[in-house]
């Protein structure tokens, strides 16, 4: 197997086992506190998840392109030249990655709603009830924790920049003294 493949599955593998743990933790807490939990606490919880995944989307989406013309100019006319320094590739890409769960996320608000609509009043909401509020509960915090890991990797990568930016200046000062 190609080195590049075998570290990129083993990085797959990594992230998704945090995910997967996170689940099971997500479906255990839930379990246990799905009787306590009201509709009206959740769809606070949406709203707010929706309003948070549209402002990350949107502030790094604006980020990626004002601070990467030449990534988007690549991207848009098909160059694969398009990053002349690649210290900047998996930044770009952590960004896009935020950009793509983000989205993922509000998406999966819209279902929740949509979800909600069509089948709040029916006999099988009404018949499945139990087990329909468990998935929706564990569904909803998953989509929180996805995007608690966006806004932690916008952090990071805020982080980086500006020890990054700190490290060049320094570095102009002393060839300038």
């Amino acid at each position: 197997m190609n080195p590049k493949v075998r570290k990129a599955l083993s990085d797959l593998i990594t992230g998704a086992k945090w995910d997967v743990i996170a689940l099971a933790v997500i479906a255990i807490l839930v379990y246990f506190l799905k009787d306590s939990l009201k509709f009206s606490d959740v769809k606070d919880v949406v709203g707010t998840l929706q309003n948070i995944s549209a402002a990350i989307f949107t502030i790094i989406g604006l980020w990626v392109g004002f601070l990467y013309p030449n990534a988007i100019q690549g991207i848009v006319s098909d160059n694969v030249d398009y990053i002349k320094n690649t210290k900047d590739v998996p930044r770009i890409e952590r960004l896009i990655y935020v950009i793509i769960v983000s989205a993922l996320v509000m998406l999966g608000t819209l279902v929740f709603y949509v979800v909600k609509a069509l089948i709040g009043n029916s006999n099988f909401y009404i018949e499945c009830r139990v087990s329909i509020k468990f998935v929706a509960l564990v569904f909803v915090f998953c989509l929180c924790w996805l995007q608690s890991r966006c806004i932690f990797s916008v952090i990071i990568s805020n982080f980086r920049f500006a020890n990054n930016l700190y490290s060049r200046i320094n570095e102009s000062k002393l060839k300038h003294d």
